[in-house]
C-alpha cells in the first residue's frame, strides 16, 4: 500500500477544516495568567519554607541528614533564582510593550497646525 503526498495533504486539510479552535476570552487569560502566577509564588513560599523548616531542625539537632536539608536548600535557591530571572522578563516585555507604544505614537506624521517645533524635529528624524 503506497501513500501519496496528495492523499497526507487531503487528510490533513479536512482536520483542519473540522478541528475547532478553542476560544479564550481575554479576561479568561487574564484569569488563567493570574492563577499561573499565583501557583508559582505559593510553591516558592512553600519550597522556602520547607527549607527555612529543614535547616531550624538540623540547627536543633532534630534532623541528621546533613544531605537532605542541603538538598531542600539548593532548592530552594535554585527555584528563587528562577522566579526572579522570570521576574525580570515580564518586566523587560512590559516595558518593550510600553516603548512600542510611544514610537507607534511618535510616528504618526505630526499635523502641521497642532503640532510643535519639536515634534516636527521628531517627525524629520524619525522619516530619514
Amino acid at each position: 500500500m503506497t501513500i501519496s503526498i496528495n492523499d497526507v495533504s487531503q487528510a490533513y486539510n479536512a482536520t483542519q477544516l473540522n478541528a475547532t479552535k478553542p476560544s479564550v476570552t481575554s479576561g479568561d487569560a487574564q484569569a488563567n495568567f493570574a492563577d499561573s502566577l499565583k501557583g508559582a509564588i505559593e510553591n516558592l513560599n512553600t519550597i522556602q519554607m520547607e527549607s527555612d523548616a529543614k535547616t531550624t531542625a538540623l540547627a536543633n539537632g532534630n534532623i541528621d541528614d546533613l544531605h537532605d536539608v542541603m538538598i531542600t536548600a539548593q532548592k530552594a535557591s535554585v527555584t528563587l533564582e528562577t522566579t526572579v530571572q522570570v521576574q525580570k522578563k515580564v518586566i523587560d516585555a512590559y516595558n518593550e510593550i510600553m516603548r512600542m507604544q510611544v514610537i507607534m505614537s511618535l510616528i504618526k506624521k505630526p499635523s502641521t497646525m497642532n503640532s510643535t517645533a519639536s515634534e516636527k524635529i521628531l517627525w524629520r528624524a524619525l522619516i530619514r
